[in-house]
């Protein structure tokens, strides 16, 4: 993955025009923010300075997304979030890299209540605004087909907590 993540800097660099101070993102493998992964990770080498983002999608806790059952929120839920972001933080933040979370969210099929899906939103978005990350709800806002939000709160929850 290293090596891939350099040559497509090397690529879109080269093809010139504003592609050449462009910023771009670059993911760790299979975006996965685990310590070992991000540990193993290499920021490719640029010529232009300041200008790569770090992406990974961040599901925990898991069963918000693919739980067999339905899931509650527990403090638990939000120590697991909160050190997921803070090994994020400490590896890449403190280097001057970006960090994007790519994906990360929940679904009606396997929380326990919409409450539960808010509690998870803010605890996300409370963690994004104090390391700085950019992040994208990925899972079922929103029926497309109707252009109807699904989940009102929730989507209220992620806007509120991007204004931190």
């Amino acid at each position: 993955m290293n090596r891939l993540n350099q040559s497509f800097v090397n690529t879109v660099r080269a093809t010139g025009g504003n592609n050449g101070r462009r910023n771009l993102i670059v993911n760790t493998y299979r975006a996965d923010p685990g310590k070992q992964t991000i540990t193993a990770f290499q920021l490719p080498e640029d010529s232009v300075d300041s200008h790569l983002a770090v992406e990974v999608h961040v599901y925990i806790p898991g069963d918000f997304i693919m739980g067999e059952s339905k899931a509650a929120w527990t403090d638990a839920n939000a120590t697991q979030v909160e050190n997921a972001f803070k090994v994020l933080a400490d590896r890449f933040v403190t280097a001057g890299i970006p960090v994007v979370v790519g994906e990360w969210g929940g679904d009606q099929d396997h929380a326990a209540s919409e409450g539960d899906l808010v509690q998870l939103a803010d605890c996300y978005m409370a963690q994004a605004a104090k390391y700085g990350f950019a992040t994208f709800w990925w899972a079922c806002l929103m029926d497309r087909k109707e252009m109807k939000w699904i989940l009102p709160n929730v989507r209220d929850a992620i806007i509120s907590g991007s204004k931190n």
